[in-house]
């Protein structure tokens, strides 16, 4: 009887356990769930921002995107904008990766459409010098710990009438491929927001 009643503890025991991991992994489910459902959401917001591929289409007759977010979101993106006979195109690699990134992303493309359309800036070197104060005043506000966060990037206006590419290259560089020769341009090595050196 006793090795019965002992029998029926452990069993016991051990039902009460499997329900109590039962609960914990619906409720980590649960949780996952909503998580991945706003990432997701914030997927198709990341997007909606992205370069438009009518724009893209419209002004670049020759060209492909790869861009594969490792994390749903991403750090990652790339811009564009077109101003009178002008089309301006960027990509950027933020700090940070995931959520993160894209919140870095989101406040960078934002300041890229500041700096053309509000500023009036139409040299990419100019864009770049204005994306990179704003960054830098906007994540080191007083009495904060400095952000070396910010971007690396290029920005190039295509003149579609000459045919004419400014660009600018702040810790990244630009390849030019022609008959079959590819040629490294640029960059700086300053990044678009805090950097080590102020040079």
């Amino acid at each position: 009887k006793f090795a019965t009643d002992q029998a029926e503890q452990e069993a016991e025991i051990h039902r009460l356990k499997n329900v109590e991991l039962k609960h914990a992994y619906d409720e980590i489910e649960e949780k996952n769930k909503g998580i991945l459902d706003s990432i997701n959401y914030a997927q198709r917001i990341q997007n909606a921002l992205l370069g438009s591929s009518q724009i893209i289409n419209r002004n670049l007759v020759d060209h492909f995107i790869l861009y594969r977010p490792k994390d749903i979101v991403s750090g990652d993106f790339y811009w564009c904008a077109e101003k009178e006979n002008e089309f301006y195109f960027a990509v950027a690699d933020c700090t940070g990766h995931g959520v993160p990134g894209a919140f870095m992303s989101l406040l960078n493309i934002s300041l890229l459409n500041r700096a053309l359309i509000e500023n009036n800036l139409d040299e990419p070197s100019a864009i770049l010098d204005f994306v990179r104060l704003k960054v830098i005043s906007s994540l080191n506000e007083e009495g904060h710990e400095q952000s070396r966060d910010g971007m690396d990037a290029v920005v190039f206006a295509l003149n579609k009438k000459s045919g004419m590419l400014r660009f600018a290259c702040g810790n990244n560089v630009m390849l030019h491929v022609r008959q079959g020769q590819m040629n490294v341009l640029g960059p700086d090595k300053y990044p678009v927001g805090l950097s080590h050196s102020e040079e």
